[in-house]
């Protein structure tokens, strides 16, 4: 049910997620969510729910959303390919992520980006323009991912 609620949420014209929503886009793609933040600051949160040190890097980008308002920062996982709706939807629920994530369509972000390993995250300016670029993840780089969106939404 939970999901069913969800999925029509995400075709109801006007819908926006919110601080606290998360969802796993159902018949989506990563590329429509980034398309649906074009024009503002986005931090894209590469990863695989399968993967050693996901979950950790999850929780990280979880607070960044909680101190960084979606009105100023657009934040959207992106997951490979090969990852289902319901194994997707469990990480997520297990994260309690606050932003949506969907599978990466033939794996074109994960190229476009030059993403080689997850998790990664990488910030993008207003013109969807590369700013920072953080491969893997260690807890070192939050206080660096912090500082780089502060500046970036001066």
């Amino acid at each position: 049910m939970k999901t069913l609620l969800i999925s029509i949420l995400l075709l109801t014209p006007g819908f926006t997620l919110t601080a606290g929503s998360a969802c796993a886009a159902q018949g989506r793609r990563a590329e429509e969510l980034l398309e649906s933040r074009k024009n503002e600051p986005v931090l894209l949160f590469f990863f695989s729910p399968d993967t050693q040190g996901a979950a950790e890097a999850a929780r990280a980008v979880r607070k960044l959303r909680q101190d960084f308002p979606s009105a100023r920062l657009g934040i959207v996982g992106i997951a490979p390919d090969d990852t289902g709706d319901a194994r997707l939807t469990a990480f997520m629920s297990e994260t309690a992520l606050n932003f949506p994530a969907a599978p990466d369509a033939g794996n074109k972000l994960f190229r476009e980006y030059k993403i080689l390993g997850v998790p990664s995250l990488v910030l993008l300016d207003k013109k969807n323009r590369v700013t920072e670029w953080w491969p893997g993840y260690h807890p070192a780089y939050d206080p660096m991912v912090r500082r780089a969106i502060k500046s970036l939404l001066r």
